[in-house]
């Protein structure tokens, strides 16, 4: 009677792992179009500016929680609650990598989706001869964007 007590009780426990490691993947049985909806906050930004010679001269981040909501739209917001962005985006494939693009400001971003699982997400933008603030203004030959999202997803 115990070793049979002892067989269901691992039953129940393989069967609870299966269904948890199906729902982790939910994402990923979607079209990258479908599986990016939803509302990410940002848990890091960071920022990475290079001279001519691909040496790394500055750093700069920026505070997490940023709100980004995406469904027909993208929607931006600092975390104070303002909204800073709400334009259309589209997501192509180039070369076999993931690209969400949307404009800002009449400037066209074309951030690389690195990752994307069930509730987290990392994108990443390059961007040429770019001004940044260090002790004065400055231009930086290259800067390349890295933020990391995470979905509370119920």
């Amino acid at each position: 009677m115990k070793k049979l007590i002892l067989l269901v009780l691992v039953a129940a426990i393989a069967g609870a792992a299966c269904k948890k490691e199906k729902k982790s993947n939910a994402r990923a049985d979607k079209p990258i179009a479908e599986a990016i909806r939803g509302t990410w906050y940002t848990t890091a930004e960071t920022h990475e500016y290079y001279n001519a010679n691909n040496e790394k001269v500055f750093t700069r981040t920026v505070e997490p929680g940023w709100k980004f909501t995406l469904d027909d739209n993208i929607r931006i917001w600092s975390p104070q609650g303002v909204r800073h962005l709400l334009t259309q985006y589209t997501i192509s494939n180039l070369n076999g990598k993931n690209y969400l693009n949307y404009t800002q400001k009449s400037v066209e971003k074309n951030f690389e989706i690195l990752s994307l699982e069930e509730e987290i997400m990392s994108w990443r933008l390059e961007t040429a001869n770019v001004q940044y603030e260090d002790n004065g203004p400055k231009t930086a030959a290259k800067e390349v964007t890295v933020m990391d999202f995470h979905c509370p997803c119920k």
